[in-house]
C-alpha cells in the first residue's frame, strides 16, 4: 500500500500500473491509464495524490485538468470542443516564463490579445505550436491527417512539443463528460503514445458512460485490448485496507475487529464513505485513553446510522447565513466563482472571498481551486469537495429560488456577453449562458446562445459537437422543426449542414477523380462564371450564346447536374428579356423532367428556378408552392443549393412577410460569408 494522505489509500494494482508507466516515461515512451469508479471510490483523491507525487519530481511535469460537469440538468461537457485538453494546455502555458499574451503577440502579430480570453489564446497558441512542431520535426503522418480534424492534429502536435522538453503526466478527471473531439484526440494519442513521453491518467464513471452512451464509450470499446491503454477498475476497500485507514486517523491505534467490522458494514467498503465515518470518529472518538474501544459500541444510540447522517452533522455547525451562502454557490455548479457569487450576494468581492475562506476552514465542504480563467476573465474558482454537498444545497433550493438564481447568473453573464469587445469572448461565454438560461426557463436566450456555441464548435471543426448542440436546441423548442428554418434558426441549420458537407469533403477520396474530369469541371465552372457575369451585366445575348456553345459542344460532356444549372440560367435570361414563349417552353420541359428525375440535387435546383420563374410572372401561389418543394429537400443538399434556397425564400417573401424574409436573408448572408462567396454576400446585403 502507498499512503497518499490522511484521506486516501491507493490501490495496489493502480500503484503498480502507474509505477510501470512512470518507468516507460524515463524511456521517452508514454501510456494511457483509464481509471473507472463510481462516486466515493477515490478517483479524485487518486489524481490529487499522483499530481502531488509527480509535481515533486524535477524531471516530470504534472498537469491537472477535468471535463466540464453539468450545470443543473444541462450537460455542458459535450458542447465544448477539447475543453479538458484546452485547460491542460492553458495550465502549461501559464507555467512558462513568458506569458502567452506576450509570446503570441510577438510570434503571430496579435496586438489585442489582452482583450481575448485565455482559452481562446489557447486555440491560437495550439495552432501555432502544432504547426511549428511539425515543421521542426519535418514529419506529418499524411494518412492520419486525412482522417483527423486539423485542430485535433494541432492539439496532438502541441502535446508532443511540450512533452519533448519535459515528460508530462496529464491527470484528467470526470472524463465521462468529455466531448467527442477530446475523445478523438485521446484516440489519436493512444495510437502514437509509444513515441511520446506522455502519461495520461484519466478517471471516469463507468455507469454514466454506459447508460448515457457518452463519447468516451467508443474509446473504451475500441481499446479494450490495446497494449497502450491500461484499464483499472477501483474496487471497494477490503478489511485490511479499512484497518490501515484507521491507523492513519488514530494515534497509537490498536487493531480492533469490532470497530473495523462496523466501518466496513456501514460503508460497504466504499472508500469515500469509510473516510467520512473515520473523520467523524476522529472528532468523536469511540476509544478510551488506553486505546480500547468503549463498551457497548454497536449499541450506542449516538452512532451515525448512515453516511448521510455524518454529512448532516457537518451541516449542523452551519448557521442560517452560511447555509444560504452555500445554497447560492450551488446554483452556479459544483464549481463556482468569486466574481459571480459576490454579485449574487450583493457584496464586494473581497468580503465574498473572506466568507468563502471562513466556510472552507470551518467545514471543508468547499475548497479553493485558485485563480482560473472563467467567463473570459481570471477569477478565484471554488469547488464543493463532495458531490453530496453540492447536491444537498442545490436540492435545498425551492423551485422559485432555483430558477431565480439561475436567472440572475444568466443576466450577469449576459451583461458580460454584451460588453465583450471580441467575438471570441462572447463565444466562450455562450455555453454557460445557454445552460443557466435553460435552467431558469428562458429557452429563447438558451437557443440563441446554443447557436453561438455551435459557431464556437465550428471554429474547432467539430461536427459531432455541432450535432449535440443542435439536438439540445431542438429539445428546447416545442415548434415543428420538420421544414427548413420554418420554426427554428436558419443559421443553425446552415451551420450544421455546412459542417456535415465539410466533413464529407474532408473524407472524400480526391485521388479517385480522374484528371480529365477535374479539368472538365474547371472548364464548366469557367463557362458558368462567364454566363453569370454576363447576366449580371445585362448582356443577355452574350450569355445565351455562351449557353448554346456549351450545350452544343460534343466534346464537352455535361453531367445531368451541370445541364440543370445551365437550364436554370437560361430560364432566368428568358424571364429577364421578356421572351415569354421560350420561358414557358423551357419551364414545361423542366417541369416534365421532374417526374422522371430521381436526383434530389437536380430537383432542388429546378424547384428553385421554377419558383423564381413564377415569382417573376407574378404568380405568387405557384412560386410558394415550388419553393416549399425546394425547402423540403434543401437540408440534405450541398451548401450552394441551401444558399440558393435561403436567398430565394428571403427575396420572394420580402414584401409578403418582411420579418420572415429578414431571418432567411440573414442566414443566407452568414452562409455565403462562411463559403467565401463575397459577391453573393454583397448582393444579399443590397436586398
Amino acid at each position: 500500500m502507498a499512503n497518499a494522505s490522511k484521506n486516501y489509500i491507493t490501490s495496489k494494482h493502480l500503484d503498480t500500473v502507474i509505477e510501470e508507466s512512470n518507468k516507460l516515461l524515463s524511456q521517452s515512451k508514454g501510456s494511457i491509464v483509464l481509471v473507472s469508479g463510481e462516486s466515493g471510490f477515490g478517483k479524485s483523491y487518486a489524481l490529487n495524490y499522483y499530481f502531488t507525487k509527480f509535481n515533486s519530481s524535477n524531471n516530470r511535469r504534472a498537469v491537472y485538468s477535468e471535463a466540464q460537469s453539468p450545470i443543473g440538468k444541462f450537460n455542458l461537457g459535450n458542447l465544448q470542443p477539447l475543453f479538458p485538453f484546452s485547460k491542460a494546455i492553458e495550465s502549461m502555458l501559464n507555467d512558462d516564463e513568458v506569458s502567452p499574451e506576450k509570446r503570441f503577440a510577438k510570434n503571430i502579430g496579435l496586438t489585442v490579445l489582452a482583450s481575448i480570453p485565455l482559452i481562446d489564446s489557447v486555440f491560437y497558441a495550439v495552432k501555432e505550436i502544432g504547426k511549428d512542431w511539425r515543421e521542426f520535426k519535418k514529419e506529418k503522418n499524411i494518412e492520419k491527417s486525412k482522417t483527423t480534424n486539423s485542430i485535433t492534429l494541432d492539439y496532438f502536435s502541441t502535446l508532443q512539443s511540450f512533452a519533448s522538453k519535459t515528460p508530462i503526466v496529464l491527470l484528467m478527471d470526470d472524463m465521462h463528460w468529455a466531448d467527442s473531439q477530446s475523445i478523438e484526440l485521446l484516440t489519436y494519442l493512444a495510437e502514437s503514445i509509444n513515441d511520446i513521453p506522455l502519461l495520461i491518467i484519466a478517471c471516469y464513471k463507468k455507469s454514466l458512460t454506459e447508460s448515457q452512451s457518452l463519447p468516451l464509450s467508443t474509446f473504451l470499446f475500441k481499446h479494450t485490448q490495446s497494449n497502450n491503454v491500461k484499464h483499472i477498475e477501483l474496487e471497494t476497500f477490503t478489511h485490511e485496507q479499512i484497518s490501515e485507514l484507521a491507523r492513519m486517523f488514530f494515534d497509537n491505534y490498536k487493531k480492533n475487529v469490532e470497530f473495523e467490522d462496523w466501518i466496513f458494514e456501514k460503508s460497504l467498503g466504499v472508500p469515500g464513505v469509510a473516510v467520512e465515518f473515520l473523520s467523524y470518529f476522529e472528532k468523536f472518538s469511540p476509544f478510551g485513553p488506553d486505546g480500547q474501544l468503549l463498551t457497548n459500541f454497536k449499541g450506542n444510540d449516538f452512532l451515525p446510522s448512515s453516511v448521510q447522517s455524518v454529512f448532516a452533522q457537518h451541516l449542523d455547525i452551519l448557521n442560517d447565513e452560511e447555509k444560504n451562502i452555500l445554497s447560492i454557490c450551488s446554483a452556479e455548479g459544483r464549481e463556482f466563482t468569486a466574481v459571480i457569487i459576490s454579485q449574487l450576494m450583493n457584496t464586494d468581492i473581497l468580503t465574498c472571498i473572506k466568507k468563502l475562506k471562513q466556510l472552507q476552514s470551518k467545514t471543508g465542504i468547499i475548497k479553493s481551486m485558485g485563480a482560473m480563467n472563467r467567463y473570459g476573465i481570471k477569477t478565484t474558482v471554488y469547488k464543493f469537495t463532495q458531490q453530496f454537498y453540492h447536491a444537498f444545497f442545490e436540492n435545498s433550493l425551492e423551485f422559485e429560488e432555483y430558477t431565480a438564481l439561475h436567472a440572475q447568473i444568466a443576466n450577469l453573464l449576459k451583461e458580460k456577453y454584451e460588453q465583450a469587445e471580441s467575438e471570441n469572448a462572447r463565444l466562450e461565454l455562450a455555453p454557460y449562458l445557454a445552460a443557466h438560461s435553460a435552467e431558469s426557463g428562458d429557452d429563447e436566450t438558451a437557443r440563441d446562445m446554443l447557436l453561438q456555441t455551435a459557431q464556437y464548435a465550428s471554429k474547432y471543426g467539430n461536427n459531432d459537437v455541432i450535432q449535440n448542440v443542435y439536438d439540445k436546441f431542438k429539445s428546447l423548442t416545442t415548434h415543428n422543426t420538420s421544414v427548413l428554418v420554418e420554426k427554428e434558426s436558419p443559421e443553425f441549420v446552415e451551420l450544421l449542414n455546412y459542417a456535415n458537407t465539410s466533413k464529407m469533403l474532408e473524407n472524400s477520396d480526391v485521388s479517385a477523380t480522374s484528371d480529365s474530369h477535374i479539368l472538365q469541371i474547371k472548364e464548366f465552372l469557367n463557362y458558368r462564371k462567364f454566363i453569370q457575369n454576363e447576366i449580371i451585366k445585362g448582356n443577355f445575348d452574350a450569355a445565351l450564346n455562351a449557353i448554346e456553345s456549351v450545350m452544343n459542344d460534343g466534346d464537352f460532356h455535361l453531367t445531368p447536374n451541370e445541364i440543370s444549372q445551365i437550364k436554370t440560367l437560361q430560364l432566368n435570361i428568358f424571364s429577364n428579356i421578356g421572351d415569354i414563349k421560350s420561358a414557358n417552353e423551357l419551364y414545361l420541359e423542366m417541369k416534365d423532367n421532374l417526374i422522371s428525375d430521381v436526383d434530389e440535387q437536380h430537383k432542388c435546383l429546378i424547384y428553385n428556378s421554377i419558383s423564381f420563374y413564377h415569382f417573376n410572372e407574378g404568380n405568387l401561389t405557384l412560386a410558394y408552392s415550388f419553393l416549399d418543394k425546394a425547402v423540403e429537400i434543401a437540408t440534405r443538399m450541398p451548401n450552394e443549393l441551401r444558399l440558393l434556397t435561403l436567398a430565394n425564400i428571403g427575396f420572394i417573401t420580402k414584401d409578403s412577410s418582411p420579418g420572415k424574409s429578414a431571418e432567411y436573408l440573414r442566414a443566407a448572408r452568414n452562409l455565403s460569408r462562411s463559403l467565401n462567396f463575397i459577391k453573393f454576400y454583397q448582393d444579399l446585403e443590397m436586398i
